[in-house]
């Protein structure tokens, strides 16, 4: 097994500014294909050099973004 590195990674999205209080967070994903953003199961979330995995509880749309709601994280805080 070797060790993964930014070249097994895909960009998919960015996310924005949260939504509500519960930490979801609206996103823009870079995709045409309909549906792309409900198939993410578990994601690499990072900014700048910090990086941490996540895992996809939800996804649901408000003004045509998706928002998404990652698994442990419940508050904005968070």
């Amino acid at each position: 097994m070797r060790a993964s590195s930014s070249e097994d990674w895909v960009l998919v999205g960015r996310l924005g500014r949260t939504r509500g209080l519960r930490g979801e967070l609206k996103a823009e994903v870079y995709s045409n294909q309909p549906g792309r953003a409900e198939r993410l199961g578990e994601v690499k979330l990072q900014k700048g050099e910090v990086s941490r995995m996540a895992r996809v509880e939800n996804v649901w749309h408000h003004d045509g973004r998706p928002v998404f709601k990652f698994e442990g994280l419940d508050s904005i805080s968070a």
